[in-house]
């Protein structure tokens, strides 16, 4: 099969073409990250501020009810029970090095304080 300067000079064209269309395309594309990439950066942001007001707004919920006798939601119940556990953990820790742990706090103390010297607890002898 033998190619005329005609079949030559469609087929330029048309490699021509497609090779056009691809740079558009890349070009489209490309444009389109990066005007997505400081939204998606703005997005996770917001996003992950968002979740840092609803732990905080959790802490202070807790902290408003931590006391109730018939608790609104069982998680409360938990993080008491999960609280206290790691309280006794502490404990024990504190005792293996020696140590106390601060009732306020819970950071570990030389035995004899009487003010706990991170939060300023009185500290019981």
């Amino acid at each position: 099969m033998a190619f005329d300067s005609k079949d030559l000079k469609n087929l330029v064209d048309k490699v021509s073409d497609t090779l056009s269309e691809a740079g558009r395309n890349l070009s489209a594309t490309t444009k389109t990250v990066i005007d997505v990439t400081p939204l998606t950066l703005k997005l996770k942001e917001k996003e992950s501020y968002l979740e840092k007001q609803y732990f905080e707004l959790g802490i202070l919920y807790y902290q408003d009810h931590e006391k109730d006798e018939n608790p609104e939601y069982e998680q409360l119940a938990r993080i008491t029970a999960i609280r206290d556990e790691i309280k006794e953990v502490r404990s024990k820790i504190a005792e293996v090095r020696g140590k106390e742990t601060c009732p306020s706090c819970g950071e570990y103390l030389e035995k004899g304080h009487t003010y706990c010297p991170h939060c300023g607890t009185k500290i019981k002898v």
